[in-house]
């Protein structure tokens, strides 16, 4: 089977005996963390999950919407406290999430922080 992306062949995967988490170990927390995240982050840019959870708040989507993103952004600065400088470890999987994406933000847009 080739890798739909580069055409080459696909040359490692998942056994049927193996998880997530033996093949990410100590990071696959914080992966799903950043996963579940960013789907939230990308589904607010969306009516549709407001108006299932906020339907009677229309007015106050657009601060709902802001409000998201600076939680995300804030926690990452905020959790620096939980990073173990020594180690280079993160203490806590939603903080390494936040970071994650605080990272591609910066990378994206460099002007911010």
């Amino acid at each position: 089977m080739k890798n739909p992306y580069t055409g080459e062949e696909i040359t490692t995967y998942y056994l049927s005996t193996e998880t997530w988490s033996q093949k990410f170990g100590k990071l696959s927390s914080g992966y799903e963390e950043c996963r579940a995240d960013s789907v939230a982050l990308y589904l607010m840019q969306y009516d549709q999950p407001f108006e299932i959870f906020f339907p009677d708040q229309k007015a106050e989507w657009e601060d709902i919407h802001y409000v998201g993103w600076l939680d995300i952004l804030h926690g990452a600065i905020m959790g620096l406290k939980y990073f173990d400088v020594e180690k280079k470890v993160w203490g806590q999987a939603h903080i390494l999430a936040s970071w994650a994406i605080f990272q591609a933000v910066r990378e994206g847009d460099p002007s911010v922080i």
